[in-house]
This record gives C-alpha cells, structure tokens and sequence, in this order.
C-alpha cells in the first residue's frame, strides 16, 4: 500500500524486489507514515504530481526519515519529469534509527517536475511529513570593478611564450608545474634534499630553484600575479615514505610530515626567495581527493594540515606581511564524489580550535554539471562552512576549475566556460584559475588543441578570451532569472555604456532557441566566437545556452598589461532578504489507500 500522491516507479526495473506498506506503530506525527523495504536491486520513490519548478526559484523539499539500520544511504533528487531526465537538486543522506528531517534542494528550470526517494541499500525506511517550500532565488553581484586579476591559469611548461591570446590572464597558479628534464618544480623537486643533523644543527638542506623561477620570471614579465602552493611533499620529509602520491603515477609522499622543522625550513626558503615576487601562498592541493581509496595529495590528517598552516602563516607574514596565506584547496567534484564530504568543515575546525587563521579560503570545481549549480549548492555550502568558524568575511577564491565529463561538445564546452566565470564573478569570488591552458586530450573542456605550441584556440578557449574582453573593466550590476529559465546579466561601464550578457541553459536540453526581447539601449551583438554584429534595440531575437553579450558600444575596453590587482578586502557579499511560502505538497502521513 502506498500513500495518496505517491508511486513506485521501479516497475521499469524487472529484478527489483520492493514492498510497500502503512505502518501505524511509530510514525513521526499523525496516525501512519510510509514503510519501504528494498528486498533487492534497487527502490524509486517519488511523487505522483509533478511539480511546476519554475526558472528563478530555488524548491526545497523535507522528509522525516528513519531506518532499520545506522547507517542507511538513501537519496533525494528533485528531477524533470521526462527526459532528458535533468536531477535539478541531489543529496544522498545517512538515516539512523531516529526520525530525522533531510532536506533537497533544487533550483527550477520552467519544466515539470518529480520529488524521488532512492536507494540501492537492502533494508526498509519510513517516511512521513513531506513538505515542499519555495523561495525567489536573487543573486546580488559585487559592486567592484572587475579586472584581469579574477581570470587565472594554469600553465604546466614555463617555456611556452605568453602572447596576445593570453593578455586576459592577469594570474597564475602555480601547481604541476614543471622543472628541468623530468623534474617537478613543487616541494619535492626542489626541495631536494633535508632532514640530516650537521655538526649539531638541523641542515635546511639542498634546494633546486632553476624550474620555479622560469616560472615566476615568465609570470612577472606578463604583469601575472602568482600563487605558490606549498604541497607535494618530498619522500625523504615523509613519516611514511611509501605513501607517495600515486593516483597520476607520480613518485613524491602524501605525508604526513616526519619532522615540522623541514617544513618551516621549505617554507622560509621560498618566502625569501620570492619576496615580492610572489604574494599568495597555498597551503595544499585537494587534500580530501583519493582515487580508488588511495590518497591522492595528503594522508595526513585535517589537524596536521592546520598545523602546517599556522607554521607557514607565521613564517610569511614574518617575511613581508603583504603575503596572503590561501588555505588547503579541497576538491567539489559534485556527482563524481571522489572527494571526502565535509573536508573543509573537518579543517577549519582544526585551524579553529588552534587560534590559527587564513587570508582566503581557497577551494575547486570540478562537477559534472552546468554551472548554475554553484550558485544555489557549491558556494553557498561554502560560505555556510566558512561562517560556522568565524571566516563569514574571508574571501573565497576558486583555485582551479575544469570539467571531467566525457562527449562535451564544443558549443556546451564554449558555454560552460564562459558561464562558470561569469557566475563565480556574480557569487563574489574573488578569483577563477582554469585548469590548464597545456592540457590537451586529457580533460572535458580544454582551452587549446595542439600540443605542440598550444596556441591554436577550441571554441572554449574563444570563449574565455572573450568572457575576458566583456567582463573586464566593468561593474556587474545586476543577475537576473526569468521563470522560463533565461539569465540576464547587465554590466556597467562608465556612466554610458550599457550591456547584457544573456542564455538559459535549458535551450541544451532541447535544441529549440527562446526569444529574448532586447533592452531599447543596446546596438550590438557579440558573440563568444569574436562575432561582433549590428541589433535594434526593442526587437526580439533567440538566444541559447551560449551566453551573448548585447552592448551599446561595438568596441570594448580591451586589455593592457598595466591593470594593476586589486587589494584584498575581507568582505561578506550582499545577500538579498528571501521569503518562502510554502507549496502544495501531498504529506506522505495521510491515510494510506
């Protein structure tokens, strides 16, 4: 027996075994809740009437769970009714004996709509007190203007030439970067020897600086600022040499340290070497990222990586306190889910509980969905983390970006990109590191397609540049969701020139353009590919899921090597006031038929 408004929807799987039943003994409220034992394969959940998710409007529904067992995965999707099948909002959560409310949340696109309950776990649940609320979802962009200092890079090679094609770059990160020969230019390849007692002094040791400074020379020379990331540890500084850092086949230690002295002695060594030179210091790289429960970057724990922070927080700003400390950037691999949950939160409490502190929190994006999802899960999950430690106004930053999805094409890779930076921008992230201008044939998007000079542009790599061209020099003024999913963003130039970037990603899903009526000031067209083309303000025209940008003037302001970074201002970004109203919902406690 199932609950009015309700149905299993697992009849299209034939080995799945699932029993239904109105449980009158423990129910969270009321007379009876929903009981659901998986026997086999696998149980689909979901709501009967589907639900009119409209764009602009971010839905979260609530259930009261609880199991046999603790603990029991199940999960919660809002998702389009028909195919493609979008997931809108995903959570998988961990039920223990105890009624306990879980919340999803999903931001509409214009389309029906079902709530699903799924698991793939044997055993039974109860549900009970369904309940669906929705809330205006306003984004309110920072009022600065935006320089090339938020467009950063990674480049693996020091000796590729930067040209007119890498103007918008105004910041580097260092990280899998490489040295002389086969050598590494990180800790472990510079860093070459240490750890021995000479005539009773503990030796700093021998250091390489040859392949770093190619890189930081090349950096400076593009008026590129740069960010130096400490990790990569040396086997010879490992309590456990045989951890090495083996996901990419690479031969140096995932800690943890031996003995804290060789990381102060790294640490002071590349300050002074590069004092003024390089400002931003980050402490490690995805510390929560394991391949096949292997350990990719850290084996330590969040405690002994906030103990380094503190170590090396001291020791720069001892050397120039103009250094900027980043903390360990962990992965958000979305869907991918081969990061640790919560790692940040497991960090900062550590770093917390210390008296320690960082300049910015650092983090990265690699999900395998569009980018509007970081505007309503991933940055605001942050932000939620950051301020439960008392780092509500440390600035986020973005310190590497990418896609690892397989079969992106070039128009999704175009739009992708472009909407990843102008979000992040619209969210208040200070910076956006794509990864890596000299990675060709290895991830989802790529920037360049030939490996020999990495200069031939993809469509995405004539997307960032031209994202760049738009947003440079400019004020984001206002984003906006029209309820059939269309995104508009105005910028602001001076005091004349107006413009509007514009797309709705749901055109991806399918393939039919929606119209757009142009704003009465806007006289141009351009386009991500560098087409530049005469409009009438007033008439309609369709757009897609590549952003356009409608703009008064023909020619933008452009780039020059002479736009200097921005200081850096702890701020908290302006967040507009929701209200909720609560949506009509069957409570899965009514009487079952």
């Amino acid at each position: 027996m199932i609950a009015g408004g309700w149905k299993d929807n697992t009849c299209w799987e034939p080995t799945s075994q699932v029993l239904y039943a109105k449980d009158t003994s423990n129910p969270h409220s009321g007379g009876a809740s929903q009981r659901i034992q998986l026997i086999a394969n696998l149980v689909q959940f979901i709501q009967d009437v589907p639900i009119s998710m409209q764009g602009g409007t971010l839905y979260t529904g609530t259930f009261w769970l609880r199991a046999d067992r603790d603990p029991m995965t199940v999960t919660l999707k809002f998702m389009k009714q028909d195919s493609p099948y979008t997931i809108y909002g995903s959570k998988d959560v961990r039920l223990n004996t105890t009624w306990q409310p879980y919340t999803v949340t999903g931001l509409g696109e214009g389309y029906l709509s079902v709530l699903m309950l799924s698991t793939t776990t044997r055993g039974t649940f109860w549900v009970d007190d369904a309940n669906l609320v929705s809330a205006p979802f306003t984004i309110q962009p920072p009022t600065a203007t935006i320089t090339r200092t938020f467009f950063g890079m990674h480049f693996h090679s020091s000796t590729i030439p930067l040209t007119a094609a890498h103007k918008p770059i105004g910041a580097i990160r260092l990280w899998n970067i490489d040295g002389p020969g086969t050598a590494i230019a990180q800790w472990s390849g510079i860093h070459i020897s240490g750890g021995i007692t000479v005539s009773g002094v503990y030796s700093p040791g021998v250091f390489k600086w040859d392949g770093l400074d190619a890189h930081v020379n090349r950096a400076l020379a593009h008026q590129a600022d740069l960010i130096m990331n400490l990790g990569r540890m040396p086997k010879w500084a490992s309590a456990n040499p045989s951890a090495a850092m083996n996901c990419n086949g690479d031969t140096y230690s995932t800690g943890p340290l031996k003995d804290i002295r060789d990381w102060r002695n790294w640490v002071a060594a590349a300050g002074n070497r590069y004092k003024g030179k390089i400002r931003y210091w980050e402490i490690w790289n995805e510390p929560d990222v394991s391949d096949n429960n292997v350990k990719c970057n850290w084996s330590g724990s969040a405690k002994d990586l906030a103990i380094l922070t503190k170590e090396a927080y001291a020791i720069l700003k001892k050397i120039d306190p103009n250094n900027q400390i980043i903390s360990p950037s962990p992965g958000i691999l979305g869907p991918l889910s081969i990061t640790e949950p919560n790692y940040l939160d497991s960090y900062l409490k550590e770093l917390k509980a210390l008296n320690g502190t960082v300049d910015i929190i650092g983090y990265h994006t690699y999900i395998a969905e569009a980018p509007e999802s970081q505007t309503w899960k991933y940055i605001p999950d942050l932000r939620s983390i950051a301020q439960k430690y008392g780092f509500a106004n440390t600035p986020l930053w973005n310190t590497e970006s990418g896609w690892l999805m397989a079969d992106v094409s070039a128009s999704q890779a175009a739009a992708y990109v472009s909407r990843a930076h102008i979000l992040d921008w619209a969210m208040g992230i200070k910076r956006h590191y794509f990864y890596a201008w000299d990675e060709v044939n290895k991830l989802g998007i790529e920037l360049v397609d030939d490996a020999g000079t990495f200069q031939h542009l993809t469509a995405a790599g004539n997307a960032y540049t031209q994202t760049a061209q738009w947003l440079n020099g400019a004020t984001m003024t206002s984003v906006k969701i029209a309820t059939n999913n269309t995104w508009v963003v105005e910028l602001r130039r001076g005091t004349s020139n107006y413009g509007y970037i514009v797309w709705n990603p749901t055109v991806w899903e399918t393939a039919k353009p929606i119209s757009f009526t142009l704003p009465a000031s806007v006289q141009w067209k351009h386009e991500l590919s560098g087409i530049v083309s005469a409009v009438s303000g007033g008439t309609v025209v369709a757009i897609d899921d590549k952003p356009v940008l409608f703009d008064s003037s023909a020619q933008l302001a452009g780039f020059t090597l002479t736009d200097s970074e921005e200081p850096i201002v702890s701020e908290n970004p302006d967040t507009a006031a929701e209200s909720t109203h609560t949506l009509y919902l069957p409570i899965i406690s009514q009487e079952v038929e």
